[in-house]
């Protein structure tokens, strides 16, 4: 390789195909790079400015030096070539093929061209100040980083990989404007209030430190606020968005976006499509829009908007403002948070006594009133309600929920538009799942094979017939939008040996019996009935996620009653006040065309009307489960099926 030296004057030469290297020296001088692998030195004076250098096909090296140079690889030639624009504001154009590309000093502008290129718009040994530059890939999947400085970064078309500032970040950030193009780009803005836009494909956007501006455009992109106050636009496709840090504003798009606030006080809000908004830390304000959303506000007092649609609104911790908007929603009341539900029922008028829970607005409240916590309320407010339904309504009648299934010292529930009182549409039912086997006189039979008349072994009462069943069919849809009927399975032997037999189904609110010393030290009483909701801390119970309909199965003896339900005591359907109040009005009407003295019976003394058991209230039920679990004891472990069955056995 040869050394070809030019003048201090303003030179200008055309290079053949040799491996060789130039240099210009002083002066502005004009290169033509051939067909070789070539080193372009114009100068070595750093105040010469108008140097340009143009190379040819082969790798060729090229130095700016001082001035502002022009680096430009010539079109259609090919050539994996290396640039360096030295001091002063200069052009570099890669051209074709995979080249490097760096500005160093000065306000530079670089386009990569095609090829896969890396490019950096300032020196990496610049660590305090650093030009203005701009940087542009082309197409390809380029690597560019602005360094310091306030940049404007493009990839242009490929699968861009683009940093605002230094990737080590070190120095001080500049305030870049950063645009991925067309592909699946990564893009960090770094320290600086950055603009940073995804453009078309599934991009990722990292603002990083400083007030930064976020837009992903088109497909799914994930986008992440970083510190301080950021914006964050999704646009089309499914988006992720976490705001993190400072008080942030996300703004899902279209399509099904997931938005998370993090710290400050944020405002999410969804679009259209079925979004999930999740506030986290802060006052924050999540609207749902358009689509069927899910809204959780976090900690502290939140403000949450479901807007159209079925929607799922969650305040959590904290007091919290829960606006349902158009739909059919449901809330979740945090019973340690004072909440506002501000719209309950106002959109749809009802009905809302025709046994669907999906129609209407649902909030569950049936583990405040419910047979177990009636007398607590009665002794709270001088009441004798037969009925825990009419005695919500009267807590409810001015507008606030105060009881606590203990007295009446809150937390509180404001609820703005329930006219006519609460129904059973915002409570649960126990029933069973079709598969269950039943001991009957005839042997184990599935619930729903069972029929009138039937005679099923009983734990109190030996061989009692069936007088009236119910049936209710939940479809996938009705699963979605009201999870809380989802069913609970009980797997083998989560109860206690054998305990069940096989994997037990049933719906939330359906009984089980629990047995020993941490009943009795809790309730005052050996055996007690817990619905199996309340039972969920304990390994093998769950919710039967995987299940997607469910047929729910009840039925009704003489009296309340214990029956074998995969070799497990389960209970009958109670025809307490509660469970009458819960079953669908047709269905009512079949059991008082049964039973017609229960229209005017005595609630106080029929004793069809008294529990098999003591019903555990659900905190307290909730809070024996754990202690069980934390003991490694099991509900029913001191019995055997063959020792329960055989005492049961009282004749037919």
């Amino acid at each position: 390789m040869a050394d070809i030296n030019g003048t201090n004057g303003n030179d200008s030469w055309t290079n053949d195909d040799t491996n060789d290297r130039y240099f210009g020296h002083d002066g502005d001088d004009t290169m033509r790079g051939g067909n070789g692998t070539q080193v372009l030195y114009p100068g070595t004076n750093p105040t010469a400015n108008g140097d340009w250098i143009y190379g040819g096909n082969g790798n060729d090296l090229y130095y700016g030096n001082g001035g502002n140079d022009n680096l430009i690889e010539y079109e259609n030639t090919t050539g994996r070539d290396t640039m360096f624009g030295g001091n002063g504001n200069d052009t570099l154009n890669g051209g074709a093929d995979n080249d490097r590309l760096f500005g160093d000093a000065g306000n530079d502008a670089v386009v990569g061209g095609s090829g896969n290129d890396h490019i950096e718009g300032d020196n990496a040994s610049m660590t305090t100040s650093g030009g203005n530059d701009t940087l542009s890939g082309g197409s390809g999947d380029d690597s560019i980083y602005g360094q310091l400085g306030s940049d404007i970064i493009s990839g242009g078309t490929g699968n861009d990989l683009l940093y605002g500032d230094r990737a080590d970040g070190l120095g001080v950030g500049g305030n870049d404007s950063i645009t991925g193009g067309d592909g699946n780009d990564t893009i960090w803005g770094g320290g600086g209030n950055d603009v940073l836009e995804g453009g078309v494909g599934d991009d990722v956007l990292q603002g990083e430190a400083g007030a930064d501006s976020l837009e992903g455009n088109d497909g799914h992109d994930t986008l992440w606020g970083g510190d301080d106050n950021d914006t964050l636009i999704g646009g089309a496709g499914n988006d992720a968005l976490l705001g993190d840090a400072g008080d942030d504003s996300l703004s899902g798009g279209d399509d099904n976006d997931s938005l998370w606030g993090g710290d400050g006080d944020d405002v999410l809000e969804g679009g259209t499509g079925d979004d999930v908004l999740q506030g986290e830390q802060g006052a924050d304000t999540l609207l749902g829009d358009e689509g069927n959303d899910v809204l959780w506000g976090g900690d502290d007092n939140d403000l949450l908007d479901g807007g159209d649609d079925n929607d799922w609104l969650e305040g959590e911790a904290g007091d919290d403002t829960l606006t349902g908007g158009l739909g059919d929603d449901i809330f979740v009341w945090d019973e340690a948070s004072n909440d506002i539900i501000t719209d309950f029922g106002t959109d749809s008028g009802g009905p809302y006594t025709d046994a669907d829970q999906s129609n209407n607005d649902f909030v569950d409240l049936s583990g405040i009133f419910n047979d177990a916590t009636l007398a607590a309320y009665n002794a709270a407010n001088g009441t004798s309600f037969v009925h825990p339904i009419a005695a919500m309504n009267d807590d409810l009648a001015d507008g606030v929920i105060s009881f606590n299934g203990t007295d009446m010292t809150g937390p509180t529930l404001t609820m703005t538009g329930v006219t006519g009182g609460l129904t059973w549409d915002q409570t649960n039912v126990m029933c069973f799942g079709p598969d269950t086997r039943i001991v009957t006189l005839q042997g184990e039979l599935r619930a729903a094979d069972l029929a009138v008349g039937d005679k099923v072994l009983t734990l109190d009462s030996g061989y009692q017939p069936i007088r009236w069943i119910g049936r209710r069919t939940l479809s996938a849809r009705d699963l979605t939008l009201s999870p809380k009927l989802r069913p609970i399975r009980i797997r083998a032997g989560a109860l206690g040996k054998g305990m069940p037999e096989s994997d037990l189904i049933v719906s939330p609110q359906h009984r089980v019996l629990v047995r020993g010393p941490v009943p009795e030290r809790m309730f005052g009483a050996r055996e007690i009935l817990v619905a199996a909701k309340q039972l969920l801390e304990l390994d093998g119970i769950e919710v039967a996620q995987d299940l997607p309909q469910i047929d729910y199965i009840h039925f009704l003896f003489d009296k309340h009653e214990i029956v074998w339900s995969n070799g497990t005591p389960t209970e009958s359907l109670f025809t307490g006040p509660e469970a009458l109040k819960a079953i669908h009005p047709d269905q009512i009407a079949e059991i008082f065309a049964i039973f017609p003295e229960l229209r005017t019976a005595d609630v106080e003394r029929d004793e069809r009307f008294e529990p098999a058991r003591l019903l555990a209230p659900g905190r307290r039920a909730r809070s024996m489960a754990g202690r069980l679990s934390r003991n490694g004891q099991l509900p029913l472990q001191q019995y055997s099926g063959a020792q329960v069955n055989e005492s049961a056995k009282i004749s037919a």
